[in-house]
């Protein structure tokens, strides 16, 4: 039996998510529409669990347009799931508008690519990236993603049973302390903290009127640089 191995990643077809003959029938795991070729990749953990989420989207979708299951939006439904951190080959994720529009020191960080190291803001200690606007602005939300070090080969993030085993730790890339100030015209500031963060994906909901929007990388899991591949405002 030949090994083939892959040269880059492929998509999953949205119509191998559900059943073309029978109504309200769907599928999201190791259960779905594919050749025994095909079904050696799909059926990994991970890929399943993304799997899960696109179609739990795709659901709600349905039912928020009133449509079958088989007639959605298909390019909403892409929009919606890049913008909650799912990766899709060979799409890209459009910024906020606000996020083109105002000045801002790491173009690199709402350039919409959120995998490789070629889009990955890199700071060390003291350097911050900083949104401008001409006038005060209303921001009612902060998005940022960071790297989790998805080719790190030591064993994946731990259970909380797991964590002080060696063995088993959160990524060293990812940022664990860092601050969000934005400042009015006047000099009035909002603050937010975070400490003990270790989440890939992070979003702020905010109710601010600002001219500047800056985030400030404090503190790592272990790795000298902070690395960071969208900070986005809306």
């Amino acid at each position: 039996l030949q090994k083939v191995r892959l040269k880059e990643p492929y998509g999953i077809p949205y119509r191998s998510l559900y059943s073309k003959n029978i109504d309200n029938l769907m599928f999201a795991g190791r259960n779905i529409s594919t050749s025994h070729l095909a079904f050696a990749t799909t059926r990994v953990m991970a890929t399943c669990g993304v799997l899960g989420q696109a179609l739990g989207t795709a659901v709600a979708q349905s039912i928020a347009e009133g449509v079958d299951i088989r007639y959605i939006n298909i390019p909403n439904l892409q929009k919606i799931l890049m913008q909650d951190d799912c990766y899709l080959p060979w799409h890209g994720r459009e910024v906020s508008s606000l996020t083109r529009e105002a000045a801002c020191n790491a173009e690199i960080c709402r350039n919409g690519k959120e995998r490789g190291e070629e889009n990955l803001w890199i700071g060390k200690a003291g350097e911050y990236i900083e949104y401008i606007f001409d006038n005060d602005t209303y921001v009612k939300e902060i998005r940022l993603v960071f790297d989790s070090d998805l080719n790190r080969n030591y064993k994946n993030m731990p259970c909380l049973v797991r964590i002080n085993e060696p063995d088993f730790h959160i990524p060293f890339t990812l940022v664990k302390s860092y601050e969000i100030i934005g400042t009015d015209s006047e000099g009035k500031e909002h603050i937010i903290n975070v400490n003990d963060s270790h989440q890939r994906f992070v979003k702020h909901s905010v109710d601010w009127k600002v001219k500047t929007v800056r985030f400030i990388p404090l503190e790592t899991y272990g790795s000298e640089d902070f690395r960071v591949f969208d900070f986005e405002i809306s």
